[in-house]
């Protein structure tokens, strides 16, 4: 005999699998089902066995069409007197076309008139039409011309196991689609080894009713074994398929003496109503356990002791935790104590909302951040499955995948993950890790806040901010570094800016840790970190601006990294500063050169000054402001000196007196514009650059020799020279500059909130010796 039984979209492979373990022959996975060969007994097993059909069908006509009444011709020509009477009632259903067929009615209609006919024309009477309940169902399919015909065996399909019968649940998980989950997911060879299983999110309790029924060796078709289509059937074999029941009702009976433990939990107390109506009907209801409790709560809830728990052990430790269930009644009470022994580690298996039921995206990412902390703090060792029908949010999980698993739960596209909840996996959650960082910690893992190296970083903060603040308040400074990399584990640098039009703000950057650094670990440093800036500072998660600040090379300070365009006003040394805190790497403002410019400020008082390298700008605004007679600003950034008009536009600033200029300074300085000396010169060159816009490269620690000397040939008889860089290694060539009378002021430049970096940067006064 040919038979055919299909499967939901995608599991033809696995339900092969299935009939061949099953003894079926000539086993073939085809697009929307497995055709197979055998005698009637491996339809009838396959109907009460079949974790994963949704119906079997026995073929009764094969045939190639020549013409469209070929059809009719074919289907009268079978003795139907084999398969049914005039007295049964049947129903046809019909998929595909060709020959013309366009439409599934036709072709029904063809096949309902070809049966009626034969009757009519030997009996002189017809059956019936039934098509909610006929005792006979038939099924055709046509594909171009070649055209089968079947009876279908189980009648209904197969997925519905009878433990729903009565429920309005909305869009549940299928059971065969659940019960292929369970298999991708190794339950069948845990449950055998006694392993636990946990649905956290349970609904109504499908996984865990068919985990049951895999573990206590129960067939999903027994339930309804007086109900299969083939029961009318005139070919039906009576004493095969008792025969095959008996069986299947003994193996039920021994595998339930060996069931392993099986949990499940839910938010929603509805929901777990519905699930212990469904586990009761399937005859769980003293092997399945169901809670109403919210995800990581409850269940491992240390401040609540009830005389009676749930003790699940297994992972780092015993966490133990409260245990309720849903009574008629509504109410929640404590159960009977449950134990998971130590060492049993087992499945935690679940399909959470993702996004459609649950609504905000937000919502949904902290939901599956939720998840993967829970496995990671309750569940090491243990194995886990979860679907999702949003592959993106399996990221949120922090936990990197051994295999994933293609499923369709109806016409919706999901994937199953399957993590190994070991610590070599742990990975965290990939949130946007652009400026938004800490709103995105604050939407989907504000638990971190609480964690001990939160709260760590958080008192070193508050330490910080104690001195800080007051000395910030006594200096009039409104923008000021509060921590950086104190504790090296947390390498950040956090820098507090009070702006005129939007108050405070905070601006992040994240040193890149080094190879050797686990990576996981160091992103969820960063996150705690994250987590507890706005309660520290009592700043909205949204004006707290995150950055990773790599090494620079060349041009990349100037590289946009969005497009914002929201600038912002400080005050420093008495000037309105504007500054930017997401579309470049830097703010537009040194903070730790802020005593350097003040110097710079006061020594241009009643002078001429030459910026070079000058940035946006600020310390000419600020000498400018401080009253100095005229200035000359070089740069090649159009970005930098665009903004620097503003700083000088915000402080009503003369653009006559203190003019701009795009240059590339380095070329620039060899061949200088004949002008007036300079007073006071600044020079602040980056340490390395190789921008397209300048000739060759430019290193500071081999160039500055030459920059200085080119530059004191623009500086006036008794003028200052102030130079200064960032780089860490430098040291100044005394010996190459002898002309110089040098002053290291490096210290004397280095602001209070910089103190605990002192290489931040290096600082010397130059004048031209006499004579």
């Amino acid at each position: 005999m040919k038979f055919f039984a299909t499967a939901p979209n995608g599991l033809s492979e696995l339900l092969k699998e299935e009939l061949q373990a099953l003894g079926a022959q000539a086993v073939k996975a085809q697009p929307r089902g497995v055709s197979f060969e055998g005698g009637l007994v491996d339809g009838y097993r396959a109907c009460l066995w079949s974790r994963l059909a949704n119906h079997v069908y026995l073929v009764l006509l094969e045939s190639e069409l020549d013409t469209q009444e070929d059809l009719y011709a074919n289907v009268r020509s079978l003795d139907w007197a084999r398969h049914m009477t005039e007295e049964h009632s049947f129903a046809i259903s019909f998929t595909g076309k060709g020959m013309g067929i366009e439409h599934t009615h036709f072709g029904a209609l063809k096949i309902k008139d070809a049966i009626v006919d034969y009757f009519r024309d030997t009996t002189g009477t017809r059956p019936a039409v039934d098509r909610d309940y006929p005792d006979i169902q038939l099924h055709g399919h046509l594909n171009r011309n070649q055209f089968i015909l079947s009876l279908d065996l189980s009648g209904h399909s197969l997925h519905q196991r009878g433990y729903r019968e009565g429920q309005q649940v909305k869009a549940p998980l299928k059971e065969n689609v659940a019960a292929a989950i369970l298999i991708r997911a190794g339950w069948p060879q845990l449950a055998e080894q006694g392993a636990p299983l946990f649905d956290p999110m349970c609904g109504s309790g499908t996984f865990l009713i068919e985990a049951a029924m895999m573990a206590s060796d129960t067939a999903p078709g027994l339930a309804k074994s007086h109900d299969m289509g083939f029961l009318s059937w005139l070919g039906h074999q009576s004493n095969v398929w008792d025969e095959l029941v008996k069986d299947a009702q003994a193996r039920e009976l021994a595998g339930l003496a060996k069931m392993p433990p099986i949990y499940g939990s839910d938010a929603h107390g509805g929901a777990v109503k519905i699930a212990r109506q469904a586990i009761q009907q399937a005859g769980y209801a003293d092997v399945i356990k169901v809670c109403v409790a919210k995800l990581g709560e409850n269940w491992f809830d240390n401040e609540e002791r009830p005389s009676r728990n749930l003790q699940v052990q297994g992972g780092r430790s015993a966490d133990t935790g409260v245990y309720k269930e849903v009574h008629e009644d509504g109410e929640q009470r404590p159960t009977q104590e449950l134990q998971v022994v130590a060492g049993r580690k087992g499945l935690v298996v679940t399909n959470p909302p993702y996004g459609e039921r649950l609504g905000e995206e937000d919502e949904v990412k902290a939901l599956y951040v939720q998840i993967g902390e829970t496995l990671k703090r309750h569940f090491v060792g243990w194995q886990a499955a979860v679907l999702t029908c949003n592959k993106e949010l399996g990221l949120y999980l922090g936990l990197k995948a051994k295999r994933d698993h293609a499923f369709f739960n109806g016409a919706m596209e999901c994937k199953l993950f399957r993590f190994e909840v070991e610590e070599e996996f742990f990975r965290q959650p990939a949130l946007k890790a652009g400026a938004d960082l800490a709103a995105e910690v604050e939407s989907s893992m504000a638990d971190l806040a609480q964690t001990e190296g939160a709260q760590m970083f958080a008192n070193r903060l508050r330490k910080n901010l104690k001195t800080l603040r007051k000395w910030a308040d006594r200096n009039k400074v409104l923008a000021y570094r509060v921590y950086d990399a104190d504790m090296p584990e947390y390498a950040l640098a956090i820098d507090y800016y009070h702006t005129l039009e939007a108050g405070e703000w905070l601006v992040v950057n994240e040193y890149a840790p080094p190879k050797t650094v686990n990576a996981a670990k160091a992103k969820r440093r960063l996150y705690e970190a994250m987590a507890v800036l706005p309660e520290v500072f009592g700043i909205a998660a949204e004006r707290v601006v995150y950055k990773m600040r790599q090494k620079q090379k060349g041009a990349s300070q100037y590289e946009k990294l969005e497009e914002r365009k929201d600038y912002f006003t400080i005050i420093e040394n008495n000037t309105k500063v504007r500054v930017n805190f997401t579309d470049y790497l830097d703010t537009g403002l040194f903070l730790d050169h802020r005593g350097v410019r003040a110097l710079v400020a006061k020594l241009s008082r009643g002078k001429d000054l030459l910026n070079l390298f000058c940035y946006t700008a600020t310390a000419t605004a600020q000498a400018a402001v401080a009253g100095a007679n005229n200035s000359l600003s070089v740069d090649m950034s159009k970005t930098y000196l665009y903004w620097a008009k503003h700083n000088f536009m915000t402080n009503n600033i003369d653009l006559r007196r203190h003019e701009l200029l795009q240059e590339d300074v380095v070329a620039w300085l060899k061949n200088p514009p004949k002008m007036d000396p300079f007073d006071v010169i600044f020079l602040d060159p980056p340490s390395f650059s190789t921008s397209k816009r300048m000739e060759g490269v430019l290193d500071i620690q081999r160039d500055h020799v030459e920059l200085i000397e080119q530059a004191g040939a623009l500086l006036a008889p008794g003028g200052t020279l102030v130079f200064s860089n960032n780089m860490q290694k430098f040291k100044l060539d005394k010996d190459a500059l002898s002309a110089w009378q040098i002053e290291d002021i490096t210290r004397k430049t280095l602001p209070e909130d910089f103190k605990r970096s002192p290489k931040i940067h290096q600082a010397w006064l130059l004048e031209k010796r006499q004579g």
